[in-house]
């Protein structure tokens, strides 16, 4: 783990000296921060100064702070004093364009992969648990190899995701919404804020036997403080992940942002039969996990202008891929 920082910083980290804080109990001090808290610091034992100012990101689409985006406390005082700052983020981390320039990056498939090596499997178990990670690459599991076989499924799920997320993401901008776009096997949709609460609207393909009207939703993080989540004397809104669920299928639910709920309800009737299609929803998740596996470019050349299965690059994927 060390040995990842080190390279990262540019500095070789000796691990029987080096202390590091959460910061809620052992803020920074300097002026600069203004009283803002990073997660961790990194102390030589004897030593005040830091060597090391880190933020950690467990979700995807977790939202930076304004202290942590660019040109902000956390840049500041890393500039100001020479401490090397750290955003330890997951690989399809949605905000990673928010992040200062001058900051290095750490992603946790890389930790994962480096724990993994260990006698001891306890941190890889927890990360696993609790950190959203990207499939690493690695063998196509039964599951995947049996929808790449599937060219009719693939298509359909294809055409489904290109439509439903281009159909989102005009209403969003056409309502000055400012869409973050994500595509993996923890979401396919968009991020975006309003009135400073965070919300996704899209797929979320873990919910399609757990909650299975919420595979696609607006989503809305429990955090937000600014927006009505509906009449309490009602069945509650659905609640995971840090995040409550407005099923867009269900013309009763508003909770959330009612304009784009119902704009994007009314784009959606043409595409009702495969958004409720059991066999789509299945497959939503493996879908996106193999794309990761094969590579995102590779696997979006798979599918012509026009939706369907390019055969040429579909055969050579296949005699690289699935053996």
């Amino acid at each position: 783990m060390l040995d990842l920082f080190s390279k990262k910083i540019g500095k070789k980290i000796d691990d029987n000296n080096i202390w590091f804080y959460d910061c809620t109990h052992s803020p920074l001090l300097y002026t600069e921060m203004k009283g803002t808290e990073i997660d961790i610091v990194a102390r030589i034992s004897g030593k005040h100064k830091p060597i090391m100012m880190i933020e950690v990101k467990a979700s995807i689409g977790e939202s930076l702070q304004d202290s942590q985006k660019t040109d902000r406390q956390y840049q500041k005082t890393s500039e100001k004093h020479k401490i090397p700052l750290v955003y330890i983020i997951p690989k399809n981390y949605v905000y990673k364009e928010d992040i200062p320039s001058t900051a290095k990056k750490i992603y946790w498939e890389d930790i994962l992969e480096t724990v993994g090596k260990l006698p001891s499997i306890s941190l890889e178990t927890q990360i696993s648990r609790f950190v959203e990670i990207s499939e690493r690459q690695g063998i196509i599991s039964k599951e995947e190899k049996k929808l790449f076989l599937n060219k009719e499924l693939l298509s359909r799920i294809y055409k489904l995701k290109k439509k439903t997320l281009s159909k989102i993401e005009k209403i969003l901008k056409n309502n000055k919404r400012k869409p973050h776009k994500e595509e993996s096997q923890w979401g396919v949709g968009f991020y975006y804020t309003r009135l400073k609460a965070n919300y996704f609207i899209g797929f979320n393909p873990y919910y399609k036997k757990e909650k299975d009207e919420n595979f696609f939703a607006l989503a809305i993080e429990e955090t937000c403080k600014n927006i009505d989540l509906g009449d309490r004397s009602k069945k509650p809104l659905y609640y995971a992940d840090g995040y409550y669920f407005v099923p867009i299928l269900d013309n009763n639910a508003i909770d959330g942002d009612k304009k784009i709920l119902t704009e994007i309800r009314k784009e959606m009737e043409k595409l009702k039969n495969d958004l409720q299609d059991t066999e789509i929803k299945e497959n939503f998740g493996l879908f996106f996990s193999l794309r990761e596996k094969i590579g995102e470019k590779q696997f979006d050349n798979l599918f012509t202008k026009e939706k369907e299965i390019n055969e040429s690059k579909y055969k050579k994927a296949k005699e690289k891929y699935i053996k």
